[in-house]
């Protein structure tokens, strides 16, 4: 009898290994930072094509030295600064980022836009 209940838990335990290890169980990072930009700020057609025509480049991608889009520790120093102070930095270019990141027809709604969603909206 015992040897049935160890056997039926030693098969439970492999199914429940194998249910770990399935490939519908793994997230994929970028899923996360997409989904949790998403939960906050959707852009419009043209902002989704300046963000990935302009921004994704540097802030897309890990290693640029530019702050990741969705990464709240990334911006959290810079969101202190509030919308107007990070929009003079977009305007002026920072760093690397050249004036405007290089939209030179973006508007500044536009462009706040792009920070919000960038951030996360936490600014």
């Amino acid at each position: 009898m015992t040897y049935l209940k160890l056997g039926k838990s030693i098969s439970f335990c492999a199914v429940l290994a194998l249910a770990a290890c399935s490939s519908d169980n793994n997230i994929d990072s970028k899923a996360q930072v997409a989904s949790a930009q998403q939960a906050n700020i959707v852009l419009d057609a043209r902002g989704l094509e300046i963000y990935n025509t302009n921004c994704k480049v540097c802030h897309g991608i890990e290693g640029t030295g530019a702050p990741m889009t969705g990464k709240a520790s990334d911006w959290s120093e810079r969101s202190k600064k509030g919308l107007e102070a990070m929009l003079a930095n977009v305007m002026d270019g920072m760093n690397a980022m050249p004036p405007m990141g290089s939209c030179y027809d973006c508007n500044e709604e536009e462009l706040e836009e792009l920070i919000r969603y960038m951030t996360n909206n936490e600014i």
